[in-house]
């Protein structure tokens, strides 16, 4: 079953701690109080520094023999630790409302599990006893139980083959609009329509002439319109011109330019473009692709684990907040508790 809200171990290689003057500390003092009440359970802090204790015995034991190590822990992970030991029990309270029962045999088999054979050498450095842990495994259990039915089970029905599938093709599409594409264009403008096609059409037979679409050189674009005005002599009111080279993402283009771009191969050229207008009057323009960042994209068969699991813990996460929220209006939880720790600023270990 799946195990919840153990926190990560989480050690700084920099803290700023309360050190004594040689710059090792010779222990950790604890201010004792309560912290949080939550329905009929209170939580104080020498249940936090236990159950920090036995996190840090489950993720790297070696840190419960090292002062200074441990105390950064502490400091780093109260807080984190503290609220998920009331979300905790809010879940268990709900779990006796419903008269959920974990059996001695579930409970001594996962502490087996947890703390093998010879469990009292850990607790011992955890300042538990075996009943103590007995009851912290006991409601891990119902813990566990109440999440898979109010949330996991929940996040399974919603993460259906379709929601994995879009979400691999939104990843997929947002890469090719990532894409950094270079190219060139060239523009035809007229006051008359059929100056510009007249133009635009001489532009076409240079192009099959030349063999446009199959140049490996970049520069033959250019050539071509040297060629095309060595050739024509353009009326009044008639402007040919051709860009420069212009890199850009593809989310970037306009649409119009997009579509122009999206279907070319490289080094070819596209149909012509036409737009009407008040001002410039008739407006044609080819696009010729230059480059373009191809990238490997992964298969969805490589990436389909991996959507499913973010998805997993991003719809879980939703889940859990909403039902949290659900059970603390339930239960009459006073959040006013924790903004009072917050405003006096509690620290609840120290060193000497």
């Amino acid at each position: 079953m799946r195990k919840i809200f153990f926190i990560p171990l989480l050690v700084a290689l920099i803290f700023n701690t309360n050190l004594s003057a040689n710059g090792r500390i010779h222990g950790i003092k604890t201010e004792n109080r309560l912290l949080a009440r939550v329905h009929t359970e209170t939580i104080s802090v020498l249940d936090l520094q236990k159950r920090l204790d036995l996190s840090i015995a489950e993720s790297n034991p070696d840190i419960l023999n090292n002062l200074e190590n441990k105390y950064m822990y502490y400091l780093q992970n109260w807080a984190p630790m503290l609220n998920n030991m009331i979300n905790n029990k809010l879940i268990a309270a709900e779990g006796k409302k419903l008269k959920i029962v974990i059996s001695d045999c579930d409970v001594n088999e996962q502490l087996k599990e947890r703390f093998g054979l010879s469990p009292l050498a850990i607790l011992s450095k955890c300042n538990l006893n075996l009943e103590e842990a007995k009851a912290i495994i006991y409601e891990d259990l119902v813990v566990n139980g109440m999440s898979w039915h109010r949330v996991y089970s929940k996040t399974h029905q919603q993460l259906t083959p379709s929601i994995i599938k879009n979400t691999y093709a939104q990843y997929k599409q947002s890469l090719e609009e990532n894409k950094e594409i270079t190219y060139q264009y060239i523009t035809i403008r007229a006051n008359e329509p059929e100056e510009a096609n007249a133009l635009s059409e001489k532009l076409k037979s240079l192009m099959t002439i030349n063999q446009i679409e199959k140049l490996t050189q970049l520069t033959e674009l250019t050539q071509l319109t040297d060629l095309l005005k060595a050739s024509t002599t353009l009326p009044e009111n008639v402007s040919f011109t051709i860009s420069e080279p212009v890199t850009t993402k593809k989310n970037d283009l306009s649409e119009n330019r997009l579509k122009a771009l999206s279907s070319l191969k490289k080094l070819s050229i596209s149909d012509p473009i036409s737009q009407d207008s008040e001002k410039y009057g008739k407006t044609i323009r080819y696009y010729q692709l230059l480059d373009e960042t191809t990238g490997t994209i992964p298969t969805f068969e490589e990436l389909q684990t991996t959507i499913k699991n973010s998805l997993f813990e991003n719809i879980s996460n939703q889940e859990m907040t909403q039902y949290i929220s659900r059970l603390k209006q339930e239960f009459f939880f006073d959040e006013k508790q924790l903004k009072e720790l917050e405003k006096e600023k509690f620290i609840p270990f120290t060193t000497y």
